[in-house]
């Protein structure tokens, strides 16, 4: 499988980035890659990733990397990441309201 990430994970990647590196631009740079990393991983077994909600058509599933949530979506042989979000964030009207 392969993976896209979509324009809204891009920048949720960006906006993490420009958070962490009011501290440290060297390891906003390693977290967003690592961020990267799990999302190529994802590829190998998506459906491993528990889906949102159960009830829901949506299909978006969930991984988790330190204190972020990855969101993606399984369609024919690509994963496609959504969004990136802080797990305190509040994600089901991110991902569901629009």
């Amino acid at each position: 499988m392969r993976v896209e990430i979509a324009a809204e994970a891009g920048a949720d990647l960006d906006a993490i980035a420009e958070y962490i590196a009011r501290d440290s631009a060297n390891q906003a740079l390693d977290f967003v890659r690592q961020l990267r990393e799990t999302c190529e991983r994802i590829a190998v077994f998506p459906k491993r990733f528990p889906l949102v909600r159960k009830e829901d058509q949506s299909g978006i599933r969930k991984a988790l990397h330190g204190n972020y949530l990855i969101f993606f979506q399984i369609e024919d042989e690509t994963v496609y990441v959504i969004h990136v979000l802080h797990a305190a964030t509040d994600y089901e009207t991110r991902l569901f309201d629009q």
